[in-house]
């Protein structure tokens, strides 16, 4: 009845481009989602990508966008008919969240013995930013903090960028399940200074969970975090203001003590909503 095409960048875009033709082929009508978030950086790059991406575009029934900073993108590739989906997070895991979000309300700032902590976690590559948090840090040469990084991709990377630092830096795995909601728990800010974002599903955990976040305002990260009092947002390139908030965390400036992070998360950002939005797409788009 209908086709869902995820399209990225390179090779996955232009997979998505021959089976948009199928469809047309077949006269089955398709929806396409841009699903990347160095979308425009790849459109600028070559004029065969923009043609590429409008030939898919143009000739969906919908395009979806994880965030509204693609709105334009999407028109000037002719899409008809435009949403926006962000990413969400099911019912059990909002739950054990909640859990978190719950017990930090009750002990704002949470009781740690010892100076803040500080949590990353993410890939393990210049696109996510763990480098500028180094870098940062390296700038401010304190020793007054414990950094937590987890993740996967290139460890030696990595450690390069850590090495020398005058904190205690903690490296781990990908986290997930119960260490996953320990070091939420326990974190005094989580730091995601991405160069670039679709939609992550990190921040989307993090808010629920109530802890305070440092972002770069990149992608969709406005969409899921603009509106929510425990996020200070940075523009892309701003590293000197990504230095400015992590001496205001490691000096306990921000956040005030009990200042917001008690509320529920919003429907947008709950995955069953999703389902429900993109249930009703299909449903509407004509046989």
């Amino acid at each position: 009845d209908v086709v869902h095409l995820h399209a990225s960048v390179g090779g996955s875009l232009y997979r998505k481009l021959a089976l948009s033709l199928i469809c047309r082929l077949g006269r089955v009508p398709y929806v396409a989602q841009m699903h990347s978030g160095s979308f425009d950086r790849w459109l600028g790059a070559h004029w065969i990508n923009r043609l590429a991406a409008r030939i898919l575009f143009s000739g969906a029934a919908v395009t979806i966008l994880l965030g509204e900073r693609w709105r334009e993108s999407a028109r000037a590739l002719g899409s008809a008919r435009i949403e926006t989906i962000p990413n969400g997070i099911p019912e059990a895991e909002r739950t054990d969240l909640s859990r978190v979000r719950a017990d930090r309300a009750l002990a704002p700032g949470p009781a740690q013995a010892g100076p803040a902590v500080l949590l990353f976690y993410g890939r393990w590559a210049p696109i996510k930013g763990a480098d500028r948090l180094a870098d940062a840090l390296r700038s401010l040469d304190r020793d007054d903090y414990r950094l937590h990084v987890y993740g996967n991709g290139d460890r030696d990377w990595l450690t390069r960028q850590f090495a020398g630092l005058g904190g205690e830096v903690q490296l781990g795995g990908w986290l997930e399940g119960p260490e996953k909601l320990a070091e939420l728990a326990a974190a005094t800010a989580v730091i995601a200074p991405s160069r670039a974002e679709g939609s992550p599903t990190a921040l989307v955990e993090i808010r629920a969970a109530g802890v305070p976040v440092v972002a770069t305002e990149v992608g969709a990260v406005a969409d899921i975090l603009g509106d929510y009092e425990l996020a200070w947002l940075l523009r892309g390139d701003d590293d000197p203001g990504l230095q400015r908030a992590l001496a205001a965390v490691l000096d306990g400036e921000w956040p005030a003590p009990g200042a917001g992070g008690a509320t529920e998360l919003p429907v947008r950002l709950r995955s069953e909503d999703a389902v429900e939005r993109l249930t009703a797409i299909y449903r509407a788009i004509p046989a």
